[in-house]
């Protein structure tokens, strides 16, 4: 038997049912997400998520991604020690971290951080930049557009 365990941490689904109270009850230490608020006409199902209590913790926490850091080596220590057959092949880490209701976080911290401008090593390296570098990534690209231009479609 082999396992692939699914490690919540800081959130599941777009939001933070996992920490403990004590984390969901300290925003000063822990920030979480904000919200738009919304118009009254401005309503539909996507309302069910506009309530500001109970938000999950904010991506840009110091505290929280260094408690989740431990946590995480804590764990991962563990599972070296009791599983030395290597029953765990492979951990999952977050899942699906976001904000539902919204597009974004809308804190004062996650505020600042989208007024920041783009790394520079981000705005001068494309995903098509990256997949070519790779010796294996160009001649897969190759056959890729050789494919595509041979169905008359461009790549």
């Amino acid at each position: 038997m082999r396992l692939v365990l699914i490690w919540f941490a800081s959130w599941k689904n777009g939001d933070s049912t996992y920490p403990p109270l004590w984390v969901k009850t300290n925003p000063q230490r822990f920030p979480v997400q904000r919200r738009k608020p919304r118009s009254k006409q401005n309503s539909g199902l996507g309302d069910i998520f506009r309530g500001q209590r109970d938000l999950p913790l904010s991506p840009l926490g110091e505290a929280s991604m260094l408690a989740d850091a431990r946590a995480f080596r804590a764990l991962m220590h563990h599972i070296k020690e009791v599983d030395p057959q290597h029953t765990v092949i492979m951990i999952q880490v977050e899942n699906e971290m976001g904000l539902l209701g919204d597009s974004r976080d809308r804190s004062p911290l996650a505020d600042a951080a989208w007024a920041k401008p783009v790394p520079a090593e981000l705005r001068t390296t494309s995903p098509r930049t990256r997949r070519l570098s790779c010796p294996r990534c160009k001649r897969f690209g190759a056959a890729r557009a050789t494919r595509l231009r041979g169905l008359g479609r461009r790549s």
